[in-house]
């Protein structure tokens, strides 16, 4: 900032303290004192240069110095002229060295003021950095937790299917169990229709025989009476397990509804429904 001059002389009032008449308002006096905490000469809060231009080395701040320099080359044995001259001088240079000292401070301020703002800056992108880290740390729970419920929907589907095959295998084989049952039941009862048309027809003809020889079937009959049939004890029945019978020493398999085969050479060869059955029927009252 540059400096102004004033032609007015400062009054000592003791060694840190000197007033000075302004320039413009005559009467209007400023207070010059030394500023123990900054080791520098202050003027007045109420000094025009210093209020509004913020300009710490004012016209009465250039005058005192001045003075003070003159008086200590006086003092020193110097002529007026070249103490005046010298005193110039040295304001002028230590001015100058104010100057470019204010000029350091404004860079240096300036400098503190970017260096704030990049610490702010830093600070915001370490708080980014760690809202980043957070966002990846709770992406990767996620993912581990995805992972786990996948492997344990996994495992429950192929629980439920192999469950699921193992109860159709089970069904197709009981099934086919059934069929074949139901098969050998309608093999059995068309042997035993077969048989009973076959009974039928031998009856017709023991009919028509009879009809034709009356004295015969008298005789057969007066015969058959005179002399009964002794009748074959009937066989032993044992249940061996559930739907297993033992009927005269041969396997004969039943059910809740019908007795379904023999174990014997008549039932197996034949295919008929043989005595054993027709035993184990009249015992469970089918």
């Amino acid at each position: 900032m540059a400096i102004t001059k004033t032609t007015q002389t400062p009054i000592r009032i003791d060694a840190e303290h000197y007033t000075i008449e302004s320039e413009r308002k005559p009467g209007k006096i400023y207070n010059l004192t030394f500023n123990h905490e900054t080791q520098k000469w202050q003027c007045d809060q109420s000094c025009p240069d210093l209020k509004y231009n913020k300009n710490f080395n004012c016209r009465h701040l250039y005058a005192l110095r001045l003075h003070i320099r003159e008086q200590k080359a006086l003092k020193d044995g110097e002529q007026p002229v070249i103490a005046a001259a010298t005193a110039v001088s040295e304001v002028a240079q230590d001015a100058s060295l104010h100057e470019e000292l204010q000029g350091l401070r404004d860079k240096v301020a300036q400098l503190e003021i970017i260096a704030e703002d990049s610490l702010n800056r830093h600070a915001v992108m370490l708080q980014r950095v760690e809202h980043l880290e957070f966002a990846e740390k709770v992406a990767y729970n996620r993912v581990d937790q995805l992972k786990a419920d996948l492997q344990l929907e996994t495992e429950l589907r192929q629980n439920q299917t192999r469950i699921w095959l193992e109860t159709s295998t089970k069904q197709h084989e009981q099934e086919r169990t059934l069929i074949a049952a139901v098969n050998s039941h309608a093999e059995m009862i068309a042997s035993q229709a077969a048989e009973i048309e076959k009974l039928r027809t031998d009856r017709k003809l023991d009919i028509q025989i009879s009809v034709k020889a009356p004295s015969q079937r008298a005789a057969r009959t007066t015969k058959a009476k005179a002399q009964p049939p002794t009748p074959a004890p009937e066989p032993a029945i044992k249940q061996i397990a559930k739907n297993k019978y033992e009927v005269g020493g041969n396997l004969v398999m039943a059910n809740a509804q019908m007795v379904i085969g023999c174990s014997c050479d008549r039932n197996q060869e034949q295919k008929k429904k043989c005595p054993h059955m027709t035993q184990l029927e009249k015992h469970l009252g089918l």
